[in-house]
């Protein structure tokens, strides 16, 4: 499948509204409701790409599956940049990692994405740990419910870590302290 079905085509992923019209299986939203995308369409491609438009376009065709009701209390950047990044985040973190209240996790990343990951393991009830290379980007660690921050997730050997979470897109080598050989 090509990545545009045809040219132009309006890109954008990370998409939250107002619905301006309802179509058939959509009965339980009204006009006037706002909602959050999830950029994955039925067909396992995601809107911007394949035969779906996207959402930096003044109108998009949405699906059932991958809307969410959006509170008032949240603005429409927030709720647009969490159907895409936090999902993501959120899908590392509990999805694939199998987050349990209780464990000890390390994120490995602390930007965006990884503390996105970092919120929503504290928030379920997680001991959270962070390895970020950067120091001016730790700063919200302590406010994004990390413990504490190091320069290499390697420095919590002995916290005895249940879960690392890799967000930082590079390659890191780490286990249970007394895993090590």
């Amino acid at each position: 499948m090509a990545l545009f079905s045809e040219l132009p085509h309006t890109m954008g992923h990370e998409t939250a509204g107002v619905i301006s019209a309802i179509g058939e299986g959509m009965e339980h939203w009204s006009v006037g409701d706002r909602v959050g995308m999830a950029p994955m369409m039925p067909d396992g491609t995601a809107i911007g790409y394949g035969p779906w438009e996207g959402g930096f376009g003044p109108k998009l065709r949405a699906t059932d599956a991958n809307l969410v009701r959006l509170p008032d209390e949240v603005p429409f950047d927030a709720g647009a940049m969490a159907t895409d990044a936090g999902l993501t985040a959120y899908g590392a973190v509990v999805s694939t990692g199998a987050l349990e209240k209780g464990m000890k996790v390390g994120i490995i990343g602390l930007g965006g994405l990884g503390y996105i990951g970092a919120k929503v393991a504290a928030i379920l009830g997680a001991e959270v740990y962070g390895a970020e290379i950067n120091p001016q980007t730790r700063d919200p660690a302590p406010e994004m419910g990390v413990a504490e921050v190091t320069e290499s997730i390697l420095a919590f050997r002995d916290v005895g870590l249940d879960l690392v979470v890799d967000i930082g897109l590079f390659r890191v080598e780490c286990g249970r302290a007394g895993d090590a050989g």
